[in-house]
C-alpha cells in the first residue's frame, strides 16, 4: 500500500465519495470491477487524474475572481493565526455570483501559512451572514460553530450568524481565542 498526504478537506471528500462508491457496490454486485482504489467512476473503473482535478481543483473564472478578491480583502488577526474574509451581497450581484462560486475560498485562507483558523462569511440577507471555518489541529471550529447554533466537524464547520461583519467575527473570535490559549470553552 502506497501512504501519501492529502488535505484534511480533500480527505473528507474522498471519505464520502468511498462510502457512495461501497453502497453502489453492494447494489452492482459482480457487475462491479473492484481495483481497491480509493476513487472509482460508476462502473469501477479507475477515476483519472483528470477528473479529479475537474471535480476538485479546477474554477471558473467568475470563481477565481471572486476568490482573488475574497483573499486581496483578507484580514489576518491573532497574531496572524486567525484569518476572515466576507463577500457582501453588492458584490455577490457585482459578479452576478451564487454562493456555490464561493466553494474553496476558506479552504484556500486555511492554506496561508501560519493559519491555525480560517472565517469565510457571506452576507445572505440584511445583517445576516452564512460562516465557514476551517482548522488546524488547534481549534475545534465544530465547537465554534455549535455555540451559534451551526455544526460540522472539528476542522470543517459552519453556521449562520446575525449583526454586523465586526460583530460575528468578534464573537466568533472570543471562542477560538480560546482554544488558542488552551482554555476549556
Amino acid at each position: 500500500m502506497r501512504k501519501i498526504w492529502i488535505p484534511k478537506t480533500l480527505a473528507y471528500i474522498l471519505r464520502e465519495w468511498k462510502k457512495s462508491q461501497d453502497n453502489l457496490k453492494e447494489m452492482l454486485g459482480e457487475e462491479f470491477i473492484d481495483y481497491n482504489l480509493v476513487i472509482t467512476l460508476p462502473n469501477g473503473r479507475p477515476c483519472e487524474g483528470k477528473l479529479i482535478e475537474e471535480s476538485f481543483y479546477q474554477k471558473t473564472y467568475l470563481q477565481t475572481q471572486i476568490m482573488g478578491r475574497a483573499l486581496m480583502e483578507s484580514i489576518r488577526f491573532m497574531d496572524g493565526r486567525c484569518i476572515v474574509s466576507m463577500v457582501d451581497r453588492k458584490t455577490m450581484e457585482f459578479y452576478n455570483a451564487v454562493p456555490g462560486d464561493l466553494d474553496g475560498i476558506v479552504n484556500q485562507l486555511r492554506n496561508i501559512k501560519g493559519v491555525d483558523c480560517a472565517i469565510f462569511m457571506y452576507e445572505t440577507n440584511v445583517l445576516e451572514y452564512k460562516v465557514s471555518m476551517r482548522s488546524n489541529e488547534n481549534v475545534d471550529v465544530a465547537k465554534v460553530a455549535a455555540f451559534f447554533g451551526g455544526g460540522g466537524h472539528v476542522r470543517a464547520a459552519g453556521c449562520t450568524m446575525k449583526g454586523t461583519f465586526h460583530d460575528c467575527v468578534n464573537n466568533l473570535s472570543l471562542h477560538i481565542d480560546k482554544q488558542l490559549r488552551g482554555e476549556q470553552d
